[in-house]
């Protein structure tokens, strides 16, 4: 009789034990977002906070990776057509399609221009055959403040562009105080560099660079809204200008 007892024991602990692990196994699944469980790519961060002006400057950065044992076939990665109050410059050089190898990860540096005052919330889509992700770009209301100081760089520098729109050729002009060095380039409304227009050490006083509506490939871009972005040792400063074809 006792040993029947003792049998009976050890099944009902065996038999509790199976059904705890059974129970804790589908309250871990339940917690787990079926989105991520289907998912080839874990995006982390998935909000980019922009709280002060250096960290629009400085740029945020979020790292894409694959978790699957297949190398997995990134499209493209933009943001909205257009972004009201800010131009973001997606800094990582990719050309699309890109493959990510199994296991592999790979940082994208997000920079912010502020070239309005009207700051909003904004979404950069990252697109895979299977499926469209996002990383929410968040900001400081504050920052609205902090736009003057692109403004006064931009008066500091002179920095202009004429015709504005126009129809293929622009002249972009600026001054400077000192001999210094200076890169300006051209990015379009996804915050993809266009073309390097210039880098390298001008004399102090006035100057003037052209763009005729072509990219680094020597191919002509599209119509739309573009943004030059002039950098030297001191000031840093970017103007929008309309292509219309």
């Amino acid at each position: 009789m006792k040993k029947i007892n003792l049998i009976f024991f050890v099944f009902a602990i065996c038999t509790n034990l199976f059904t705890q692990n059974i129970w804790l196994n589908e309250l871990h699944y339940d917690n787990i977002s079926t989105d991520l469980i289907n998912s080839e790519l874990i995006i982390t961060p998935s909000t980019l906070q922009f709280l002060t002006y250096e960290d629009c400057n400085e740029g945020k950065v979020f790292i894409i990776e694959n978790v699957t044992n297949e190398a997995v076939i990134i499209d493209d990665i933009t943001t909205e057509a257009q972004f009201p109050g800010a131009s973001v410059e997606i800094s990582t050089k990719l050309e699309y399609p890109f493959t990510l190898a199994a296991g592999a990860s790979q940082a994208v540096q997000v920079i912010v221009w502020l070239t309005t005052r009207e700051i909003v919330e904004g979404t950069i889509y990252i697109k895979t055959a299977a499926q469209v992700y996002e990383v929410i770009l968040s900001y400081n209301d504050e920052l609205n403040s902090d736009v003057e100081d692109n403004e006064i760089n931009s008066a500091a520098v002179n920095l202009s562009n004429y015709p504005n729109p126009f129809n293929p050729i622009t002249s972009i002009n600026f001054s400077i105080e000192e001999n210094t060095n200076v890169e300006i380039s051209v990015y379009n409304a996804k915050g993809q560099k266009v073309k390097t227009l210039v880098s390298e050490k001008f004399a102090a006083g006035k100057h003037s660079v052209t763009w005729n509506g072509g990219d680094d490939n020597g191919n002509s871009v599209s119509s739309g809204i573009y943004f030059y972005k002039m950098v030297t040792a001191k000031y840093s400063a970017m103007k929008k200008m309309i292509l219309m074809k």
